[in-house]
């Protein structure tokens, strides 16, 4: 699966000290996760920063 090629790429990455590759992937797989969200609630995450906790 497209999810599972995607983590094994990030680990790969990870062990490889590939600062651009790891951020990346690390983006896409965040943009997949909030698509899933999406998808489930019928609405798109916030982009709003929450708000900070003393």
């Amino acid at each position: 699966m497209l999810r599972d090629a995607i983590k094994q790429a990030l680990v790969t990455a990870m062990k490889a000290k590939d600062e651009k590759a790891t951020g990346t992937l690390r983006m896409v797989q965040a943009a997949i996760k909030n698509k899933d969200i999406e998808l489930r609630t019928g609405t798109a995450p916030s982009l709003a920063p929450r708000p900070r906790t003393p």
